[in-house]
């Protein structure tokens, strides 16, 4: 039964999967009212869960600010009505330090402009910019915009802050309905919580893990609420199953349908 493998996953037997397909596969079947891109870096992804969730309404967080005037240009983002705003997520008060990679400073095509983080690197000389950005909680954003009876998706990509992200959501932990989240098995960034710290939180507030990427340092999880899960366990076993038969075709079969 899904429900429980997905309580045994918790435990250690966890299933492997292509996890943005079964993410966006999920998105297709469930479509919630709100979806949240965390660490958008580019709002790549925020156009696919569009095309996958035509309704939702889609916010789209980019702390670093040479990536978020980029996507505030960005035409394909206004066209399919993607609100992007220029905010640290997180459970830090009103300011918070972020550390900008020397491959995400502007006018540096070459690197990694997705590698950011409010979390100071173990590797310090990697840290081109130290700045103060606005910040947000998660249960703030999602109480002004969805109603308490709203499910609500989460892509979180935040290199290292995946659990002060999810921290933030506390308040509204029973609308959670999806959860993508990068996680790491090893320290990268100074004082840091790990794949563990994060899995133990998410079932705190009331996820269990479908599936994760094979990665050996750092992985991507899906999560998904366990009541909705409990009541919909065919639906979910249909998601995976594609997932892992398909791969991205599932997602794209799933958008024609």
């Amino acid at each position: 039964m899904v429900v429980a493998s997905a309580e045994k996953k918790v435990h250690g037997q966890e299933i492997i999967l292509k996890t943005k397909y079964l993410y966006l596969n999920l998105l297709r079947t469930f479509r919630p009212r709100l979806i949240l891109d965390v660490g958008s870096m580019d709002g790549s992804d925020s156009i696919r869960f569009r095309q996958m969730s035509p309704n939702s309404k889609i916010i789209a967080f980019e702390a670093n600010p040479y990536n978020y005037s980029r996507m505030k240009n960005d035409p394909r983002l206004a066209r399919t009505k993607i609100e992007v705003r220029n905010r640290l997520v997180s459970n830090k008060p009103e300011k918070g330090k972020f550390y900008i990679s020397k491959g995400a400073v502007a006018g540096i095509n070459s690197g990694n402009m997705g590698t950011s983080s409010s979390m100071k690197p173990v590797d310090a000389s990697d840290v081109a910019e130290e700045i103060e950005v606005e910040t947000t909680r998660l249960d703030k954003v999602i109480a002004e915009a969805a109603a308490p009876a709203d499910w609500i998706a989460l892509w979180i990509d935040v290199e290292g802050a995946g659990y002060e992200v999810l921290s933030s959501a506390i308040e509204v932990k029973q609308q959670i309905l999806l959860l993508h989240i990068e996680v790491e098995l090893a320290e990268c960034w100074v004082g840091q919580k790990l794949k563990n710290d994060v899995i133990q939180l998410a079932n705190e507030l009331g996820l269990v893990l479908l599936a994760r990427s094979d990665n050996d340092k750092q992985q991507d999880l899906v999560m998904i609420n366990a009541r909705l899960l409990r009541e919909r366990a065919w639906s979910v076993r249909v998601a995976m199953m594609l997932t892992k038969w398909l791969g991205p075709a599932s997602s794209r079969l799933l958008e024609k349908l």
